[in-house]
């Protein structure tokens, strides 16, 4: 389990959780005997240079939703949101900035914000690469948006070029430690938020942690209601890694590990696990234990610059969909309806979710997709032959993922080779977590050789 290196050993499992499930579970980190605070845990000084850390039982508040009709909870949770934002918009003023697409969950911020009397301006950033992956119905949306609104709207230049970023890996990473990782280490999306945007923002708000207001489709998809922990684990985190056993050749038993670190932390953050399975209702409450990392480090990183926060993740907000049933988040319906509490003429604008354009159907109040991208439609039309075919299609990748490909491999065993767990060549999935994975590998060689330079001072 462990890749010794240099003098570093590699905490394998938790470094593959945390480059291919883009964020990792509990206090394990990527090496060995470092460990990190989970949000149930104190520190405790109890003299000079000496602490001990106390882990103190995770208790939520939980609401009984039972027998409560969705419009009133719907309204009820609204008003929370409000509460909260209330706030927000007292300490920061107008000087709020959201970073939004065309989805549901940057538009819930909007609403809310809205709601409370305050425009806020507006940006997205437009890529010219598979790491951006920026779509243009988004910034569409936002110059809808902008114009509906009069809002102030920076577009934000997202646009890479590999073959340079790579040069300036280094110098991102001596300043922003792993954080570089964002969307390639693109020289430009640093830029942007090192001062470029516009009436610098006081605030920075974006639509993260706001998906758990949603049945994620996939749960929705399965044939029961109880989903057993093997498929969770195969058929939804590693199947979205893009991993298999030609990648990486300890997958068997990285699942396994994956599985029971799912089951430790749900009985430990309290969601109900029997005979090996999780109810729907609780799917996306198991979801967030690996989600909110991810969601979590792009705030991390905007705090770098200027104050961001997470709406969704304070406690109230967070904890108080968990007890919802999944036939009301279904279709997003309880999130259109808060949305609706909050500031309904935001619904009237085009909807573009998950790369799909969206309507809302007023008589169910429940999204509907306009156009399926191809793939979808595939799914939908062949579902026995969508994942045999989807392997098929991944063989044919565009020229650009190849050349990514290519790059990130030639880098990695020409520098990388001692640390390296993977086949990079065969790897045939979204790129973007490749080229992650190797700044990851560069991240710790760098760390490596500063360790070994000052240790001889």
């Amino acid at each position: 389990m462990l890749h010794s290196r240099n003098q570093v050993d590699i905490n394998e499992y938790p470094f593959i959780e945390e480059v291919f499930q883009v964020g990792g579970i509990g206090r394990n980190t990527i090496v060995k005997g470092v460990v990190q605070l989970v949000g149930n845990d104190h520190v405790l000084i109890d003299g000079y240079n000496s602490f001990t850390i106390i882990a103190k039982e995770y208790q939520r508040r939980k609401w009984n939703h039972k027998g409560q009709k969705i419009d009133v909870l719907a309204q009820e949770y609204a008003r929370k949101i409000k509460k909260y934002t209330n706030l927000i918009v007292k300490h920061f003023g107008e000087n709020i900035r959201i970073q939004q697409t065309g989805g549901l969950d940057s538009r819930t911020i909007a609403a809310a914000v809205l709601s409370q009397g305050c425009i806020p301006k507006t940006m997205y950033g437009v890529g010219n690469s598979l790491l951006t992956n920026t779509k243009k119905e988004d910034l569409d949306f936002n110059k809808v948006f902008a114009t509906m609104y009069d809002i102030d709207f920076y577009e934000m230049d997202w646009r890479t070029n590999l073959k340079e970023d790579i040069r300036k890996w280094k110098d991102l990473f001596n300043k922003f430690g792993f954080h570089y990782i964002k969307y390639g280490g693109g020289q430009k999306h640093f830029t942007e938020y090192d001062g470029q945007i516009p009436n610098y923002p006081d605030l920075i708000l974006t639509g993260l942690y706001g998906e758990f207001l949603r049945l994620r489709e996939w749960a929705d998809e399965q044939d029961s209601e109880y989903l057993d922990f093997d498929s969770i684990v195969s058929n939804y985190f590693i199947k979205r890694s893009g991993l298999n056993d030609m990648v990486y050749t300890n997958l068997v038993s990285y699942k396994s590990y994956y599985k029971e670190l799912l089951i430790e932390y749900s009985k430990e953050y309290d969601i109900p696990v029997q005979n090996n399975e999780v109810h729907i209702d609780s799917f996306d409450h198991l979801r967030e234990l690996r989600a909110r990392e991810g969601d979590s480090s792009l705030i991390n990183f905007l705090n770098e610059y200027t104050h961001s926060l997470l709406l969704f993740s304070i406690d109230e907000l967070y904890e108080y969909t968990f007890d919802l049933p999944a036939s009301y988040r279904r279709n997003a319906k309880f999130q259109i309806k808060v949305i609706k509490h909050l500031y309904d003429k935001i619904l009237e604008l085009p909807l573009f979710a998950h790369c799909r354009e969206c309507a809302i159907n007023n008589d169910d109040e429940v999204i509907e997709i306009i156009k399926k991208n191809k793939a979808t439609l595939f799914k939908y039309k062949y579902p026995s032959i969508y994942d045999f075919a989807k392997s098929i299609y991944r063989s044919f990748k565009p020229k650009e993922h190849d050349i990514i490909r290519e790059t990130m491999t030639k880098l990695i065993y020409k520098d990388l080779e001692e640390y390296n767990l993977i086949k990079p060549e065969r790897f045939g999935s979204d790129v973007k977590r490749l080229v992650m994975y190797t700044q990851y590998l560069y991240g710790i060689k760098w760390s490596m050789e500063a360790k070994k330079k000052y240790a001889t001072k």
